[in-house]
């Protein structure tokens, strides 16, 4: 516990206070820099395509996943989110993006103007917060379908509907996961 919570803690202090201009385009790994032990890292468990083991910088999709939902509902451009290969339980499927050497949450501010970038810790919880000026009575709302494959894997797939006045102006395929 204590080393998740120091390597969302590093994380986080590296992304506090970002700006984005706008067009500008936000990289998890870019910003966040190398994990290493020098950038007060720890070993920590995380989810593999092997199941959960413990590696340098575990725990820190929580603050990858908590940043794509803030983007999500800001209604920025998602370019890039993965998700784990195995379920998460702090979300639902569909509504979590994990980081890595070779996987990265990249959004751009498609707003007319820039957005900052706040993150809160409070104990165990963790706050994101993405502040700019959105169209007034503009509303966003975040569905994810499920559905069960032959397979028996679960598929989902996430959708952003952006309402204004009970009109609906967009609704887009965010993300499809098998």
């Amino acid at each position: 516990e204590y080393a998740r919570n120091a390597n969302v803690q590093a994380a986080a202090r590296r992304i506090d206070g970002t700006v984005l201009a706008p067009g500008q385009t936000f990289s998890f790994n870019e910003t966040v820099g190398p994990r290493t032990e020098d950038s007060g890292y720890r070993d920590a468990p995380t989810f593999t395509p092997l199941g959960k083991l413990s590696s340098l910088a575990g725990g820190i999709c929580q603050l990858s996943s908590t940043l794509y939902n803030a983007a999500l509902l800001a209604n920025l451009r998602i370019l890039e989110r993965h998700p784990h290969s195995l379920t998460v339980r702090y979300l639902m499927p569909g509504r979590d993006a994990t980081v890595s050497e070779y996987a990265d949450l990249r959004f751009q501010n498609s707003l007319d103007g820039p957005v900052r970038i706040e993150l809160r810790i409070h104990g165990r919880d963790l706050e994101c917060t993405i502040m700019g000026v959105r169209p007034r009575g503009e509303r966003v709302v975040i569905e994810v379908e499920k559905r069960r494959l032959p397979t028996g894997l679960l598929a989902t797939r996430t959708i952003r509907s952006i309402v204004r006045e009970d009109d609906l102006l967009l609704r887009e395929v965010v993300s499809e996961d098998t």
